[in-house]
Parts: structure tokens; C-alpha cells; sequence
């Protein structure tokens, strides 16, 4: 006996959870839950409502998605022999072509890190991979999320790989589903498959022959850190955005209780006050004498730090993104700053489209073999002339965005827009505010 279960304490994968979760958006309850911290004074039904309460901000998404449409600004140059192109318009039997299965792939890979695709071969009655052609099976790609790929070990004597899949399995018309859990261990010369058999044991189901001799799976590293170990695109924000949804809950749950004017009363007696009934046409009468009635609103420090607070940590979120991408000549004060920001920004584009293009590469030299090629006359190329200023105005125009929907203060857009001198320093926001206004009543808007 053996659990199969068992993952590879090295690999990441809480880094991994978290980083999937903050790019698609929190939403549900239970994964509020798993950001936000019960504080020890909180009782569950507080608690409770402060997180129907909550709401995420979306700060992950745009910076991923800066990174992966510069690199697929241009298409990737797919030098294919012609036994291979007939292929490229579905890789994976499911109608994607070549460009939309791997741009997909890079997504996952700068959400998480790390991304794998494995090439596959349909199961059959061959005994070799010219047989398996003749009988008309043809090899495919398939994607898989990291969290999947639960241990591995290519370099030792006997490298493997443990693939888990999770799906839910028809009972029949009407009597439900069962969640299925099964485990693929791939070798260099087979490959078995497991099933849990739901009593703390698993059972093998299945079996064959691998024919290449290595195990077909490729890693696509955003940014390599180690081997099956990736680096997120949002990596140095991440803990950023976190907390400022935290702060986001806490100071919403803190107006909640504390911002709503109250009426206070001196000197009125209680029949009187029970009399009271607010509204604009109504007045209110005492016959007691001093008696007084007037709203009492909060202007504690207190919110003013919690909001100041916050905006400090959106900008910190949003300098740290702009400053991959920002124009050279905005870069730092001297030239030799400048030069290395523009050397550091190169380099983390550059060895995002280079691992790209290295592992698509391997991937068409195992399906060239697997199809019964030699891998010979497979050349891909990823642009590595990237436009700086153009990822820098797609991050700009989310900024724009979220302030059109009111994610995000003008104020707050303006500072990150002067601290990176896209804005002059001498830019006015009332003033420019001033001008917005008489514009609009020149035009008769």
C-alpha cells in the first residue's frame, strides 16, 4: 500500500492557489475567507457580514495580461515542415489552433508561474509509434495547471511524473455524480493509472507502453526560480494586494458601524423623542427648556489614516507594475538608472518570451516524434522587439478604467501618473479639473 496523494513538498503550491485566486477575481464567500483574517476580538456572525460585505479589487489581471499581450503583440514565427503544419490549425483535438492554445498557455504560465503541456498519443492496439500512424492515431497537445502535476523527478536513474485529474462521473439519468480521483504516473518506458478508491488506497486501472523513451511533459516558466518551481508576473505585488483588501474590509465594516449620522437629544423627554418622526416637512418641538436635536457625525482620525493608508498601498500596487514597463526616459533621474531600468524591464519581457519560445519548441519536436518524425526543420521564434511604451498605455488605460468605474480615486491616478512622469510635475488636478468643467460648458455637454 501507498499514497499515491502525496506531493512534492517543494513545489509551491499554496504561492500557486494564491496567485490563481487574486488574477480571476475573489468572489465567492468562501474565498474572501481565505484572504481576510478573523481578528481575535471578531465573533463569526461579524465576521460573517463583514465578508458578504467585502469587495475585491481587481489589480492582478491587468499586469498578467501587460505581459502576455506584449509578447503576442506580433504573432510567434512558426517555421513548421509541412508534415507538421496540416496539424497547427488543431493541436489539441479540440478545434484550438496553434496561437490560441499557446497564448492561453503563457496566460496560465505569468498567472501562476509555471504551466505544463504534455503531448499525448490516443490509447489504441498498436505496439509502436509506426503503427500507431498507420492506424490513423495522431499526437495532440494537452494542457495542464501546475497544481495537477503533484510530484516529479526527471533526473534521477528512474524519472517519473504523478499527474492528478479530478472530475465528476454520471451516475446515470438522474442519480447524480461521483467525484472521480485518478493518478497518472508516466516513466520513461510506461505509464500507469490509478484510482482512489475512497478508503485511503488507490487501485491501478490501467497501463501501457511509452514509446519515446522520456516523459512527454514541458514546463512553461513565466520566470524560472527552479526545476517544476515558478515566478508569478504579479510575484512582487501579490502580498500588496492582499492587504489592501483587508484594509478595504476593515475600513468598510468600520463606516458600516460608524458613519451613519445619529441624532442626538439634550433635555427632551422620552415621549417626546418618541414622537419624533424624521422628515423634511417635519419640525421638531420641545417644551422643555435648554432642549436641543442635531445629527453627530464621525471626523475621527482614525478614517483618515485607514484611507490614507489604503491609497498609500494602491500606489505602491501600481508603481511597482508601472515600473516594469515605463518609458525609458522616465525611468530614474540618471542615465545610469535609466539604463538599467530599461536592462531590467528587457530582460524580464525578454526571458518570459524566451522561455516561451523554448518550450513550444520541445513541444513540437516530441509531437514530431510521436507522429514518426525526427524533429528535424522546427524553428520557433518569439518577437524580442517589444514595445515598451504600449504595455505601458495598456497598464495606463486599465488605471483609466478603473477609475471610470470608481475602483479607483482620480486623485490616486493622477499621483501614480506624476510618479512616473507620464503626468508633468507641474500637472494641477483642480485646476485641470477647472478646465474639464468650462470645456464641457463651451460644448454644451
Amino acid at each position: 500500500m501507498f499514497n499515491i496523494e502525496t506531493e512534492n513538498p517543494n513545489f509551491p503550491l499554496k504561492q500557486y492557489n494564491k496567485c490563481e485566486l487574486l488574477v480571476e477575481g475573489v468572489k465567492e464567500d468562501c474565498d474572501k475567507k481565505r484572504l481576510l483574517v478573523q481578528h481575535k476580538l471578531e465573533d463569526k456572525a461579524t465576521f460573517d457580514i463583514r465578508v458578504s460585505r467585502s469587495s475585491y479589487r481587481n489589480f492582478a489581471s491587468p499586469i498578467v495580461q501587460a505581459y502576455v499581450n506584449g509578447v503576442f503583440a506580433e504573432h510567434p514565427n512558426r517555421n513548421l515542415p509541412d508534415r507538421l503544419l496540416t496539424y497547427a490549425d488543431d493541436v489539441d483535438r479540440a478545434s484550438n489552433d496553434a496561437h490560441t492554445f499557446f497564448y492561453d498557455v503563457a496566460y496560465n504560465a505569468a498567472k501562476r508561474g509555471l504551466h505544463y503541456v504534455f503531448v499525448a498519443l490516443p490509447k489504441g492496439e498498436y505496439n509502436n509509434l509506426a503503427e500507431a500512424k498507420r492506424s490513423g492515431h495522431r499526437p495532440y497537445f494537452v494542457s495542464i495547471d501546475c497544481r495537477n502535476v503533484i510530484d516529479a523527478d526527471l533526473e534521477s536513474d528512474n524519472p517519473y511524473v504523478v499527474i492528478r485529474n479530478v472530475y465528476n462521473k454520471s451516475l446515470g439519468a438522474f442519480l447524480g455524480y461521483e467525484l472521480v480521483k485518478e493518478y497518472t504516473v508516466w516513466y520513461s518506458d510506461r505509464w500507469e493509472k490509478y484510482q482512489d478508491n475512497g478508503k485511503d488506497d488507490v487501485i491501478k486501472i490501467d497501463e501501457g507502453s511509452n514509446y519515446l523513451g522520456f516523459v512527454p511533459i514541458i514546463p512553461f516558466y513565466f520566470r524560472k526560480k527552479d526545476t517544476f518551481i515558478g515566478v508569478s508576473a504579479i510575484n512582487d505585488v501579490d502580498e500588496l494586494i492582499v492587504n489592501l483588501f483587508r484594509k478595504d474590509s476593515e475600513l468598510d465594516y468600520s463606516l458600516f458601524n460608524s458613519a451613519v449620522p445619529m441624532l442626538f437629544m439634550t433635555n427632551v423627554t422620552t415621549e417626546e423623542s418618541q414622537e419624533f418622526v424624521k422628515s423634511p416637512e417635519n419640525a421638531f418641538a420641545s417644551n422643555q427648556a435648554g432642549s436641543d436635536a442635531k445629527y453627530i457625525e464621525p471626523t475621527g482620525v482614525s478614517f483618515e489614516w485607514m484611507t490614507n493608508n489604503i491609497n498609500k498601498l494602491e500606489n505602491s500596487i501600481r508603481e511597482i507594475a508601472l515600473k516594469s514597463f515605463r518609458k525609458e526616459t522616465a525611468a530614474a533621474e540618471s542615465a545610469v538608472s535609466k539604463k538599467m531600468d530599461r536592462k531590467q524591464l528587457d530582460n524580464l519581457i525578454y526571458t518570459f518570451a524566451k522561455n516561451l519560445e523554448d518550450a513550444e519548441e520541445l513541444c513540437w519536436y516530441f509531437f514530431d516524434i510521436l507522429n514518426g518524425g525526427d524533429g528535424s526543420e522546427i524553428e520557433i521564434k518569439y518577437t524580442s522587439q517589444f514595445d515598451i511604451e504600449e504595455i505601458s498605455d495598456v497598464l495606463i488605460k486599465t488605471l483609466e478604467d478603473m477609475t471610470i468605474k470608481n475602483l479607483l480615486s482620480k486623485e490616486t491616478l493622477y499621483k501614480v501618473l506624476k510618479d512616473n512622469k507620464i503626468l508633468p510635475e507641474d500637472f494641477d488636478s483642480v485646476e485641470e479639473s477647472q478646465k474639464l468643467t468650462q470645456q464641457s460648458y463651451n460644448l454644451n455637454i
